[in-house]
C-alpha cells in the first residue's frame, strides 16, 4: 500500500479525523523526503456501501426497545450466525439512530448481519431502536435499511455500519447509537455513500472494514453530497422532483449510475437555487453529518476534489486543502495559493474555521447579462470555513463569499454575496496509487513552484526530464532538480529551499495522470492536485500544413459553452465560443482573430491591437503601430488520435507585451477537427437542454459550490 504523502507547515503528521468508528491515523512523523506509513484501524467501521437487507427462515425472539417492537432471527440451526468460527454465544446490540433527511415518520428499519435479522418500526421523528445477535467472532457484515410508509412508501434508505466484530467493540453498556457509530443514521447521506462505495468497490458487496475503507478512499466527495442532494429534493419536494420513469424508489434511483446521474442534471438544471441550497441545508444538520466531542481537538485534515474527468483536472486549481489544528483554538491552512493562519471552534456537527486575513480567489464565472451568457473576472473573497463530514471519507465545506467583478454588472444576473457547500475526500493511505519507475521515464509536463508567475500563481506545468541518476532538468522555466523515489512517491528537491512531493491519484488515461502535490517552500507550503503528462520522446511534428483546424478545448463541442481555436490556412484564425443567443438558437463569436506562426518547435499565437485606428484588426506586429498585446505560445507534447496535448505558456497585457511580461504555465489538450456542430444538430441539443438562463445560472452556483481557490482557469 503506498504511503501518504501529506504534510503540513513545519511537517506537523497527518492525522485524519476518527469519526463513525474509524480511525485512518497515519503513524508516525512524515520525513520530508519521502511518506510515512499509514493503516487502517482493524476494528473501523463507516457509513457507506450499498447492501440491502435479507431476511431469514425459522427461529425468533422479540424485544422491544425505544420508538420500535424489534424481532431479530437466523436461520434453523446456526446459533452463531454466518462467518462465526466457534460456537461462542451471541452478542446482543442494541442499534439506535434515526431514519431521517427530514424524519420519515414509521418508517421499517431492518438490520442485517449475515443471516441474522432484526427489525422494527420508526417512531414519528424517525428514530428507532433494534436488538441484533452477533456472534463476538464473526466475520459478518452489519448493514441497516429503511423504507417509508404510506406516501413515503417510495422513500428507501441504507447504511453499512461496519463488520459484527468492530460493531460489538464500539457497544457502550451494549449499545452502539449514531454517537458511537454515525452509521446507524439512516439517510440520504448515507445511503448516497453506501451506493458509491458499492460502485467504487466493483458493484460487489461491501463485506469487511477493509473493503469498505478502501472503496470510500476513491469516491468523489462531491459525488455524495450531489446524490444526497437529489435524494432529498425526491424525498422533501416529490411534485417539484419526482422519481424519473422506471424507478421505484430512492434507494433504486440512486444504485442505476445513468438514472441517478441524469435525475441530478436534471434537477441541478431546474432549480439550481434549491439545489444549492439543499446542499447547505445538508452540511448544517447535526442528523446528516458526523457529531464531533465538544471537548476534542480535530484531527489535522486534507482533503481534496477528486477527478476521473480530464477536463476537470486540467482546467481547475485549488483542489486540495490543509487544515491543522490545536488544542487552543489555533491552527493552519494551506492551498494552492494559500499559507497561513487560523482560528477553529466547534458549532455541533461543524468546526468554524475562520481566517487570520480574508482569503480570495480570481476566477472567470459565466453570468446572464440581458439573457445572454457572458464569461467575466470575477473575485470571491472568503473569511471562514465551516467543515461537516458526510462520512469518514466526505467532508462538506461551507463558503459565504463576497463577489466582486471587473466590469459593470448592470442588467445581469450576478449576485453579489453566495453561501455554497462543496464536498471534498479527505485523503490518506488508500487515495493513492504507488507511482513507479517506469512512471518516470522520458519527459514528463508537471506542475512546479515558481514565484514569477502571473496572476498570482504559484503552480506552473512545465517539461521534466527525470534521469535515471537522480537528477532533473526542466525546459521552459530552466530549474534543476534531484529526485527520489519512495514508497510509490516522488520527492524533488529544487533548491532554495523548494522541496515538492508528488503523489498519484488517479489513471485518467494512457498519457495523463491526476496527481497531488505539495512543495515545501521559503514562502510556505502549498498543496494542489492537477495533471501530469507523458511526453512523445518523438515530439509532434509540426508545418504549415499540419496544423490548420478547429481545436476543440477540452474535447467540449456543447454548442452553449464550447471553446475552440481555429486555425486557418496563411497563418491567421480566431478563437471561437459558443453559445446559445436569446431565442436559445446556437451562435459562434469568432470576433478574437489572431495570427499564429510556428517559431522553435512551438506554434504561437498573437491577438494585436492596431493603435493607429484602435481597433482589434489582426493587423501584423510591426513594432510600431501594430503590438501583440495577447501571446499563446503553444508548446506540442504528444497526439493520440484526433486529441493533442500541450503546455501553453500565455502572456496578456493591456498594452504591448514585453520580455518580462509575466506569464503562465497552463497544461491543455484539445481535440482537433472534431465534428463540429451543425445548425440543425445545435438546435436539437439545446432543446434537451435546459433553458440557457438555468444552465448559465448553475454554472455560476456549480462554481461557487467549489471549496476556496478552487475555481476554473480562463480559456
Amino acid at each position: 500500500m503506498i504511503a501518504s504523502i501529506l504534510r503540513f507547515a513545519g511537517s506537523k503528521p497527518l492525522t485524519l479525523l476518527a469519526v463513525a468508528g474509524l480511525s485512518l491515523a497515519l503513524q508516525g512523523c512524515i520525513p520530508s523526503h519521502g511518506p510515512a506509513a499509514a493503516a487502517a484501524s482493524s476494528s473501523s467501521s463507516s457509513s457507506s456501501g450499498g447492501v440491502s437487507s435479507s431476511s431469514s427462515s425459522s427461529g425468533s425472539s422479540s424485544s422491544s426497545s425505544g420508538s420500535t417492537s424489534s424481532s431479530s432471527s437466523s436461520s434453523s440451526g446456526s446459533s452463531s450466525g454466518s462467518g462465526s468460527s466457534s460456537g461462542a454465544a451471541p452478542v446482543k446490540i442494541t442499534l439506535s439512530g434515526k431514519v431521517t433527511d427530514a424524519p420519515i415518520a414509521n418508517a421499517v428499519v431492518t438490520a442485517t448481519a449475515g443471516e441474522q435479522t432484526a427489525s422494527g418500526t420508526a417512531g414519528a421523528d424517525g428514530s428507532y431502536s433494534l436488538d441484533l445477535l452477533l456472534p463476538p467472532d464473526s466475520t459478518d457484515f452489519v448493514t441497516l435499511s429503511a423504507t417509508g410508509a404510506g406516501d413515503q412508501s417510495y422513500v428507501q434508505f441504507t447504511s453499512l455500519v461496519g463488520s459484527a466484530r468492530s460493531v460489538i467493540g464500539q457497544a457502550q453498556n451494549g449499545t452502539v447509537g449514531s454517537g458511537q457509530n454515525f452509521a446507524t443514521n439512516i439517510t440520504n447521506v448515507s445511503t448516497a455513500a453506501a451506493v458509491l462505495a458499492q460502485q467504487a468497490n466493483g458493484g460487489n458487496p461491501i463485506t469487511s472494514d477493509a473493503q469498505l475503507a478502501a472503496a470510500s478512499a476513491t469516491v468523489k466527495g462531491q459525488d455524495v453530497l450531489d446524490l444526497a442532494t437529489a435524494l432529498k429534493l425526491a424525498v422533501d419536494a416529490p411534485a417539484d422532483h419526482p422519481l424519473p420513469q422506471g424507478q421505484t424508489s430512492t434507494l433504486s434511483l440512486a444504485q442505476d449510475p445513468q438514472a441517478s446521474a441524469a435525475f441530478i442534471s436534471q434537477v441541478q438544471n431546474d432549480d439550481p437555487d434549491g439545489f444549492a441550497q439543499a446542499s447547505n441545508d445538508i452540511a448544517a444538520d447535526p442528523d446528516l453529518t458526523q457529531p464531533l466531542p465538544a471537548d476534542a481537538t480535530p484531527a489535522d485534515l486534507t482533503a481534496a476534489v477528486l477527478s476521473t474527468d480530464p477536463g476537470f483536472s486540467f482546467n481547475n486549481s485549488g483542489r486540495v486543502t490543509g487544515y491543522s489544528f490545536n488544542a487552543d483554538g489555533s491552527g493552519h491552512l494551506s492551498n494552492s495559493s494559500l499559507d497561513g493562519d487560523m482560528s477553529w471552534s466547534l458549532n455541533g456537527s461543524r468546526i468554524h474555521i475562520a481566517y487570520a486575513a480574508p482569503a480570495g480567489f480570481v476566477t472567470f464565472p459565466f453570468i446572464i447579462c440581458n439573457g445572454v451568457p457572458r464569461q467575466v473576472q470575477a473575485t470571491y473573497t472568503t473569511s471562514a470555513d465551516d467543515l461537516s463530514y458526510l462520512s469518514s471519507s466526505a467532508v462538506a465545506v461551507t463558503n459565504t463569499y463576497t463577489v466582486s467583478y471587473s466590469q459593470s454588472t448592470a442588467g445581469c444576473d450576478a449576485p453579489a454575496v453566495l453561501t455554497s457547500t462543496s464536498a471534498l475526500t479527505v485523503l490518506g493511505a488508500d487515495s493513492f496509487i504507488p507511482l513507479t519507475a517506469a512512471d518516470l521515464t522520458g519527459m514528463l509536463a508537471l506542475p512546479v513552484y515558481d514565484t514569477t508567475l502571473a496572476n498570482g500563481n504559484r503552480f506552473g506545468a512545465d517539461l521534466a526530464t527525470l534521469k535515471s541518476d537522480g537528477t532533473g532538468t526542466t525546459a521552459i522555466l530552466g530549474k534543476s532538480f534531484t529526485w527520489t523515489l519512495s514508497n510509490g512517491s516522488v520527492t524533488a528537491d529544487f533548491g532554495n529551499g523548494v522541496v515538492g512531493h508528488y503523489g498519484k491519484l488517479r489513471q485518467l488515461n494512457d498519457l495523463v495522470s491526476d496527481v497531488y502535490y505539495a512543495f515545501d517552500t521559503p514562502q510556505g507550503h502549498y498543496t494542489d492536485a492537477g495533471v501530469v503528462i507523458g511526453a512523445d520522446p518523438a515530439g509532434v511534428p509540426l508545418s504549415d500544413a499540419a496544423v490548420p483546424g478547429r481545436y476543440f478545448q477540452f474535447g467540449n463541442t456543447d454548442p452553449s459553452s464550447a471553446f475552440a481555436l481555429r486555425f486557418d490556412t496563411g497563418g491567421t484564425g480566431s478563437q471561437e465560443n459558443y453559445y446559445l443567443d436569446n431565442g436559445n438558437q446556437p451562435q459562434v463569436d469568432d470576433s478574437q482573430a489572431f495570427r499564429w506562426t510556428i517559431e522553435n518547435g512551438r506554434v504561437n499565437v498573437r491577438r494585436t491591437y492596431d493603435s493607429t485606428v484602435n481597433g482589434y484588426t489582426n493587423c501584423v506586429p510591426n513594432g510600431s503601430n501594430c503590438y501583440a498585446f495577447d501571446l499563446r505560445s503553444i508548446v506540442p507534447l504528444a497526439v493520440e488520435d484526433s486529441t493533442y496535448y500541450w503546455i501553453e505558456q500565455r502572456q496578456s497585457a493591456q498594452g504591448p507585451l514585453q520580455a518580462n511580461t509575466p506569464f503562465t504555465l497552463l497544461a491543455r489538450y484539445y481535440d482537433k477537427q472534431a465534428p463540429v456542430p451543425t445548425a440543425q444538430a445545435r438546435a436539437d441539443l439545446a432543446r434537451v437542454a435546459a433553458s440557457r438562463a438555468a444552465k448559465a445560472r448553475h454554472a455560476a452556483v456549480q462554481h461557487s459550490r467549489r471549496p476556496l481557490a478552487a475555481h476554473a482557469r480562463k480559456s
